[in-house]
């Protein structure tokens, strides 16, 4: 519902139109000299004679300054009739209307004056706010000189002709701001290509042109707003060294050499979400004058289109598989279909018609990756703009640390390796199946089998041969959507353990009585020496530092004893070897 203001606007337009007030010229108050940030306004190039129509216009669509073109002569009777009652009613509703000059003539040529007697004609009417030069020298060529491909001046005499016209185009700026007087602001539209643009004096042409207006509207022409976030970079910092206000331009007239310049073919609701994404992205900085649009009938005549859905969800429901929902748009005209689109570790898109606001996605790469999706409504005037991106959906994320600093096994030779699974992260992909096994480096640790259950101290202990080794030891990690790449941790293996089990053969003594001969053939060290084997039985003892054939007396002549034979390294005793019994001799 409109507000108050807009209502009582409204009947006070009809009025003036009826009574035929406006041939007295109205008086406003005098703008605050410090630009004003709107959000939008727009050129006005042709309008109809009924003033309420443009003024609901810009009610409906939160346009805060037009730009209404002006003849070049002074307005006629009929013309300061719907001035009046336009005037009016924006002004009573905190909007503003600018004089608008279009020229691709001479009027660049400070000398002949045009441009100040057509500013001082218009705000003499009393209408206006000020006014907005849109005047377009390059597109002369008897002033601009011929130009090469690149754009740049074909010869010497261009360049100079061209130098002369900047020169003159800067200087008519200044003599329209002089003037108009301190109470009227001036703004010129104006291109960022002239940032290449540079004076005799060696000045920045963009920069002199914004040194002698009050704002510059610059025709940033893109649907890409990332693009047009770039072309008017450099004169959002310059704005705010001067304290200067620019406005940020988009098109909507039809560019059949440019496309993508333009939001012809589009939707309002596109137009309508681009611009929110960049006050959005533009609105902090000071010298962000708010949007301006080219122009007013190229906009209305844009088809309304559907506004964006919202709350979009995605919701994994098995391998590579996720359920989007979504909420009907708010706005703008019915849907009668959605888009549903992803990006990720693939892209792509699926269009169905009907009210439904939910769809599947089979088929996702469910392999370390990642998605996140937007839905757009098809109405039968156009699409809208797409939806804000979803939540993302996608295989889990974790760390791999190695548990275990001093690796042991009791197989000597051989030592355990601990994986440890820390920092887990889901990443939207549902709940988490288990831990599994991706394999060494180099090859030869035997992991267990299967999914290990993921707790919070989730560890995989797998068994290597060490002889010095760095082992690479990797885990995967699984959701409802997928599995992830494999996450490594390198364990570097003692080059040494415990030694092996002994090997010895005990007989019965030959030629002495209750003898037995033990010939101790050795053990292997695993990286450390022997340096001990102790021997055990009831016999005497010899715990002998080598290898060798040792004689042991026992108690008795004739009887049965049991040796066994344990070797010792510096990182201690190795496993026992085999019982042997023995008789001792007679």
């Amino acid at each position: 519902m409109p507000h108050p203001i807009h209502r009582i606007a409204r009947t006070a337009l009809v009025i003036l139109v009826v009574l035929g007030t406006a041939l007295s010229p109205v008086t406003t108050a005098d703008p605050a000299d410090a630009a004003p940030v709107a959000s939008r306004s727009v050129w006005v190039w042709e309008h109809g004679s009924d003033p309420a129509e443009l003024y609901d216009w810009t009610v409906d669509h939160d346009v805060d300054i037009v730009n209404l073109v002006g003849r070049t002569t002074a307005p006629s009777p009929a013309e300061l009739t719907y001035l009046a009652a336009l005037g009016t009613a924006l002004h009573a509703a905190g909007k503003r209307l600018n004089a608008l000059a279009g020229d691709t003539g001479d009027w660049a040529i400070a000398s002949n004056g045009k441009a100040v007697a057509w500013a001082r004609a218009h705000l003499a009417t009393g209408a206006f706010d000020g006014v907005q030069l849109d005047v377009e020298p390059w597109a002369n060529e008897a002033i601009w000189g011929t130009s090469a491909p690149d754009g740049s001046p074909a010869t010497a005499a261009d360049a100079a002709l061209r130098q002369a016209t900047l020169r003159s185009y800067v200087q008519m700026i200044a003599d329209v701001k002089a003037a108009v007087g301190q109470g009227k602001r001036v703004e010129v539209s104006t291109g960022s290509w002239f940032n290449y643009y540079t004076l005799g004096d060696g000045r920045n042409v963009l920069e002199a042109v914004m040194d002698a207006a009050d704002s510059i509207a610059v025709m940033s022409y893109n649907t890409d707003t990332a693009v047009v976030e770039r072309i008017v970079a450099q004169e959002l910092a310059y704005g705010n060294v001067v304290g200067k206000t620019v406005r940020v331009g988009m098109e909507t007239n039809r560019r059949p050499d440019s496309p993508e310049e333009t939001y012809y073919g589009r939707s309002r609701a596109i137009l309508d979400a681009d611009a929110a994404t960049l006050v959005s992205h533009l609105g902090s900085n000071p010298a962000f004058g708010g949007i301006i649009i080219e122009d007013l009938s190229g906009w209305m005549a844009l088809p309304t289109g559907p506004a964006a859905p919202s709350a979009v969800t995605a919701t994994p429901t098995g391998t590579g598989t996720v359920a989007v929902t979504w909420h009907a748009p708010n706005g703008g005209s019915a849907p009668a279909g959605y888009r549903l689109c992803w990006t990720g570790t693939t892209a792509g898109c699926v269009q169905r018609a009907g009210s439904s606001t939910s769809a599947t996605v089979t088929g996702l790469d469910a392999s370390n990756s990642a998605y996140r999706f937007t839905v757009t409504a098809i109405g039968a005037d156009g699409a809208g703009p797409p939806s804000a991106l979803s939540n993302t959906v996608g295989t889990p994320t974790f760390a791999v640390t190695n548990t275990r600093g001093a690796p042991t096994h009791p197989t000597p030779g051989f030592a355990n390796l601990d994986a440890s699974v820390t920092g887990v992260r889901s990443n939207g992909g549902g709940a988490l199946l288990g831990v599994r096994w991706a394999g060494s480096s180099p090859a030869g640790c035997r992991p267990p089998r299967g999914p290990v259950a993921l707790t919070g101290r989730t560890r995989i202990t797998c068994t290597v041969a060490p002889r010095g080794s760095r082992y690479r030891l990797g885990l995967t990690l699984t959701n409802v959507f997928g599995t992830s790449a494999p996450t490594y941790a390198t364990h570097a293996v003692a080059a040494a353990s415990r030694p092996g089990r002994p090997v010895f053969t005990a007989v019965t003594g030959r030629g002495r009585g209750r003898t037995i001969t033990v010939i101790i053939r050795g053990a292997a060290g695993y990286g450390s020496a022997v340096t001990q084997y102790v021997e055990t039985s009831r016999c005497s003892r010899h715990n002998p530092t080598t290898a060798g054939t040792y004689t042991y007396t026992c108690p008795a002549g004739g009887r049965w004893y049991s040796f066994t034979v344990t070797a010792r390294n510096a990182h201690g005793a190795g496993p026992t070897a085999s019982v042997r019994t023995v008789r001792s001799h007679r």
